[in-house]
């Protein structure tokens, strides 16, 4: 079996877990803003000169309260994310505001984990006698990077740190790049129960799940390793009439997952009719998708069985 190598970054809020993915993907895929809690899912990024895939955890657990309670329940499910998840955890602190009780418990669960974990320093862009090392120290992680998210300060140390501790590619007997992780990518309108699907597969909630449309706003991935097998769950926004700029760039973070999938499965809700939007999705599958295609009749134990036949024979 392949070795998945993907890197998870956590933290407590605010300390800069979104501008340093961004960093790491060389493009701003992450939101950046001072207000915790702004990355509202796990969000992804393939890093080809690493050969490893890249998580955000930034908002996972995040229910738009700023009080230490929630702040504490938000990291404690990143964390556990990352640990089910990652090959690797970047472990980032501010560097600027020293050590917090929150950044403590975090190190503490890393420690129990006994997952590979890098300590990262981010906001050091001034002198380095503003930072305490001697607290990181006490984190009882090992020696800590120190960086720069904003400004790049330490991006290659970081970088050749991350691939010493996920070591080459893994390759096959013949000497190529092993086979990689099952891709199965789901596709599908607004609100047909994409995320649900995903998170049940994946066994935890890795996307955020409402009965309000468009609440996925880019790709979110879930890995689930199996004996003889690991399988990368790709959640992706909703595809629609886009009326705004947010909406075409969730369209578009849609349409970009269907090529790379090795599964593509189409969700529909077949409590609706098939309308002009489905049409267009299907007409997208069938020019786009390299892989095979599994439509996936959701919402099914609602619907009446005669009614369900019908809808499937106009898909």
């Amino acid at each position: 079996m392949s070795t998945l190598r993907t890197v998870a970054i956590v933290g407590r809020p605010n300390v800069g877990k979104s501008r340093l993915f961004n960093r790491l993907a060389r493009k701003r895929i992450s939101i950046v803003h001072d207000q915790p809690g702004v990355t509202r899912d796990v969000i992804s990024a393939e890093i080809a000169d690493g050969a490893y895939t890249l998580f955000d955890t930034g908002g996972l657990g995040y229910k738009g309260k700023d009080t230490p309670a929630a702040l504490t329940a938000a990291s404690e499910t990143q964390v556990d994310f990352a640990i089910a998840a990652a090959s690797l955890i970047l472990f980032v602190i501010d560097g600027l505001e020293g050590i917090t009780a929150l950044d403590e418990k975090i190190a503490g669960m890393l420690r129990r984990s006994k997952k590979p974990v890098r300590l990262v320093i981010n906001k050091a862009d001034f002198d380095d006698e503003k930072i305490e090392l001697a607290e990181a120290y006490r984190l009882g992680l090992g020696e800590p990077l120190r960086v720069s998210a904003e400004h790049g300060r330490g991006e290659g140390e970081l970088r050749d740190a991350i691939l010493a501790a996920l070591g080459p590619a893994p390759v096959d007997s013949t000497g190529t790049e092993a086979e990689r992780p099952l891709g199965v990518c789901f596709i599908g309108r607004p609100n047909v129960g994409k995320s649900t699907l995903v998170n049940a597969f994946v066994g935890t909630k890795v996307a955020i799940v409402s009965p309000k449309p468009q609440t996925t706003r880019r790709r979110i991935m879930g890995v689930r390793t199996q004996p003889d097998a690991q399988i990368v769950f790709v959640d992706t926004p909703g595809i629609h009439h886009p009326h705004h700029t947010r909406g075409e760039y969730m369209v578009e973070a849609a349409v970009q997952s269907i090529p790379d999938a090795d599964v593509i499965l189409y969700v529909v809700d077949v409590a609706d009719r098939p309308g002009e939007e489905d049409s267009e999705i299907g007409q997208l599958l069938r020019d786009k998708a390299n892989a095979p295609i599994v439509l996936a009749l959701n919402k099914a134990d609602i619907v009446n069985p005669r009614y369900l036949q019908a809808n499937y024979d106009v898909y």
